[in-house]
Parts: structure tokens; sequence; C-alpha cells
């Protein structure tokens, strides 16, 4: 089955791997911050003051970068 078929089937708007799972659990911005916080092992208020400038969608896009950064260089902390 095709994945874009998959994810209509199932109503997800993501790619499926390691950082959306994690992500799926965030539904507001603040959630976003604190599994970020929590999964890189930084201070979510270092996080929000340096994205906090940008508009939400830009800051749960580099949350997100962010996650995956780490999980390819195999830093992600999934517990």
């Amino acid at each position: 089955v095709d994945r874009r078929e998959m994810n209509r089937k199932e109503g997800t708007r993501d790619n499926g791997d390691t950082v959306a799972v994690i992500l799926r659990q965030a539904h507001t911005l603040d959630d976003v911050y604190r599994l970020t916080a929590k999964h890189l092992g930084v201070k979510e208020a270092d996080l929000r003051v340096k994205y906090g400038h940008l508009n939400p969608g830009q800051q749960r896009m580099n949350c997100g970068n962010r996650l995956r950064g780490a999980h390819k260089r195999g830093l992600l902390k999934l517990n």
C-alpha cells in the first residue's frame, strides 16, 4: 500500500518516522517544546528563548528539525 494512501486511512499527515511519532503526542506548541526538551536533554526555557521570536509554525519546524538531527546523530533520548 502506498504511504500516502495509508496516511489517508490512518488520518496522519506526517512521514511516520521516529520524530513524527514523538511529535504526534504534541497537540499544542507548549507540548512541542516540552517533548523536544525532554528528548534532547535541554532546558525548555533555552529552546523558547532561541525560537520564541518566530511564528508558531516555524517554532514547531525548528523543534522537529532539532529532534531529527539528534536522531540522525544517535543522540535522541527515546525514554
